[in-house]
């Protein structure tokens, strides 16, 4: 296979294959003319159950009358596949083109701007390539691999030069420094870095996630800095960490009875931070002089109550308000408190608005 590989980029440069290498799409040169190809390839570097999934006019043209041969490279077995865009190029060669493209319509696909997305592709390397769409033209994505795990950056290119792309699974700040990039490859450079600034911010999150009761996000993704962790039943606090100094102190609030969050509320206001043994999580109960519940523990506390418990607090008793959307229960207070702390929330009258902390339809309080 890297034999093909190689044959390829030497003499079919501009033929793009798809990450798992069972589609080659692109152009081939005959002579002055530039020829359209798509065919999906199962059992590389053979031609072996081949099927020619499209090409432009002017090549249809020219194989119009040699569809014996077609055939017989499309039923063979053992056949190079090389070999086959070899014929086809000095097919091409040999006839008279001019002759035969007299009345076909020009291509469809600009071959400057597939020249240029395959620049743009050789520049970052195979193994930093994701997947390139078979059908859409300059729609392709990018990778990165890290120790917190894969980075996309999915990427739509236009013929005008002009592109967008999505960078998810990363904080909202850091996104935005790699979407201000003016070109592909210079966005790509900037998803390296930050994601090589972010594995401090990603080290730190990932040990509370393990080693404790997260309530908020139930799905922790690489994208949310934010943790609601269990201390006690009934009882919580929301961390925000900064992902450009996940050590230093985080934005802290506190859900749960006023005999529980006064002291902690006290404590944040009177005791100096300290980093402790290089650990966010460390750093936190020190500071708050409390233990978080553990994952463990807390999730089979949960499983052995069969009461209905509030969907903030997690405590079962006096659950006042139900969500009409998905059944949720709460109490009245414990959704009013969650919904304050909802950057996104309104108000409007004397009620607050805001996501249900569970479907994150629009569910509302009483101020």
């Amino acid at each position: 296979m890297s034999r093909l590989v190689v044959q390829m980029l030497e003499r079919f440069p501009l033929m793009v294959p798809n990450r798992e290498l069972d589609q080659y799409r692109g152009f081939f040169s005959a002579g002055e003319v530039d020829l359209y190809l798509h065919v999906y390839v199962p059992h590389l570097p053979t031609v072996k159950d081949m099927v020619i999934k499209g090409m432009s006019d002017e090549l249809a043209q020219i194989t119009k009358d040699c569809q014996i041969e077609m055939q017989q490279w499309l039923s063979s077995n053992s056949r190079a596949f090389f070999d086959f865009l070899v014929w086809l190029q000095n097919l091409a060669m040999s006839r008279k083109v001019d002759e035969l493209l007299a009345g076909v319509k020009p291509i469809e696909v600009p071959l400057d701007f597939w020249r240029s997305v395959v620049g743009v592709l050789s520049s970052i390397g195979d193994a930093n390539i994701a997947s390139v769409d078979q059908v859409d033209l300059g729609s392709f994505v990018l990778s990165v691999e890290s120790d917190a795990g894969t980075h996309l950056l999915r990427v739509q290119a236009h013929p005008d030069g002009s592109f967008n792309c999505q960078c998810p699974n990363l904080p909202e700040k850091s996104a935005q420094l790699v979407l201000q990039s003016r070109s592909i490859g210079a966005a790509f450079k900037s998803l390296q870095q930050q994601v090589q600034d972010l594995q401090p911010f990603w080290k730190q999150l990932a040990e509370i996630d393990a080693k404790t009761w997260v309530l908020d996000p139930t799905e922790p993704n690489l994208g949310h800095t934010r943790r609601q962790i269990s201390i006690e039943t009934g009882f919580s606090v929301t961390v925000a960490v900064d992902p450009s100094d996940p050590l230093a102190l985080p934005e802290l609030s506190f859900l749960g009875p006023d005999s529980k969050v006064g002291p902690l509320e006290s404590r944040l206001r009177n005791k100096q931070w300290r980093v402790c043994d290089e650990s966010l999580l460390a750093s936190l109960q020190e500071f708050l002089g409390v233990e978080f519940a553990e994952a463990a523990g807390a999730a089979a506390s949960q499983a052995e109550s069969q009461e209905p418990m509030c969907s903030v607090c997690f405590a079962p008793d006096a659950l006042d308000r139900t969500c009409e959307m998905c059944q949720g229960l709460f109490h009245e207070q414990c959704l009013l408190q969650w919904l304050q702390s909802v950057p996104s929330n309104r108000t409007a009258f004397n009620r607050i608005v805001g996501q249900c902390p569970l479907c994150k339809q629009e569910i509302s309080c009483v101020i």
